[in-house]
């Protein structure tokens, strides 16, 4: 799990990835989410 605090306001896009321990991909890319903060 990864933790993220955002400093700004504004339209953030979240990316997952599943990546090994030498940065090789184990699967497709994820689905994308967008997040406002307001």
């Amino acid at each position: 799990m990864v933790e993220w605090t955002p400093q700004n306001k504004g339209l953030y896009f979240i990316e997952t990835f599943v990546w090994d321990p030498n940065a090789v991909p184990l699967a497709s890319k994820g689905p994308i989410m967008l997040v406002l903060v307001t």
